[in-house]
C-alpha cells in the first residue's frame, strides 16, 4: 500500500468499506438460507406429525388393539354394573346369596367377640403367671429389694399396656359392630359379610 502513496488511506477505506458490504451481503445470504432450511424442517416436522396419525389410525384398527381396547371395556362395565350383575346371577342361581339375618349377625358379633374376650384374658393370665416365676425368680437368686422393686415397676408397665392394648381391641371391636348394625339399618349386609368371613377363618 506504501506504493499508492496518500491515496493508500483513502484506498484502505475504500477495501474496508467493501469488505464489509461483502460481509453483509453474505450474512444477509446465509439468514436467507436458514430460513429455507427452517420451513423445510417445519414441513419435515409437519408430514411427521400426519404420518403419525396415520400410524395410530392404522394401529387402533389392528385387531390386537381392538381385542385389548373391547377386554379393558368389558371389564370396566362389569365393575361399574357389579351390584345388578350379582343380584342377576343371584337370581338365576349361579351365585349363592350372601345375605344373612339380623339377628344372625349380631350371634356371630358376638361369638367374635366372646372369642376376643378370652383371648386377651388367657393372654392376661399368661402374663401374670410369667410375672410371678420372674419375681420368684430373682428373689431365689439373691435380688436386692431395689432390684425388685424395678422389676414389679417393669412388670406394672407390661401391665398397664396389655390393659391399654385389650381397651383398644374392645373398642375396636364396638366400631365394627356398629358399622354391621348401621348397614343393617341401610337395609344391606356388606360390612356384616365381611366380618361373617373373617368369623369363619
Amino acid at each position: 500500500m506504501g506504493a499508492f502513496g496518500a491515496n493508500s488511506e483513502a484506498l484502505e477505506e475504500t477495501l474496508l468499506k467493501v469488505q464489509s458490504a461483502m460481509a453483509i451481503a453474505d450474512g444477509i445470504q446465509s439468514v436467507r438460507e436458514g430460513i429455507k432450511a427452517f420451513k423445510a424442517l417445519k414441513v419435515a416436522a409437519m408430514s411427521n406429525i400426519v404420518v403419525q396419525k396415520l400410524l395410530n389410525v392404522v394401529m387402533s384398527l389392528n385387531p390386537v388393539g381392538l381385542i385389548i381396547a373391547g377386554v379393558a371395556a368389558l371389564a370396566a362395565a362389569i365393575y361399574a354394573l357389579w351390584d345388578p350383575i350379582k343380584q342377576l346371577l343371584q337370581f338365576l342361581g349361579l351365585m349363592e346369596e350372601d345375605t344373612i339375618s339380623a339377628a344372625e349377625a349380631n350371634k356371630q358379633l358376638t361369638k367374635s367377640y366372646e372369642r376376643q374376650t378370652e383371648a386377651m384374658d388367657r393372654a392376661s393370665k399368661t402374663m401374670d403367671e410369667m410375672h410371678r416365676h420372674r419375681m420368684k425368680l430373682l428373689q431365689l437368686q439373691g435380688a436386692t429389694l431395689e432390684e425388685l422393686h424395678e422389676e414389679e415397676l417393669k412388670q406394672m408397665e407390661e401391665a398397664k399396656e396389655a390393659r391399654h392394648a385389650r381397651a383398644e381391641a374392645e373398642r375396636d371391636m364396638i366400631k365394627k359392630s356398629q358399622k354391621c348394625i348401621k348397614s343393617i339399618g341401610r337395609g344391606g349386609l356388606g360390612y356384616c359379610q365381611k366380618r361373617k368371613g373373617a368369623s369363619r377363618n
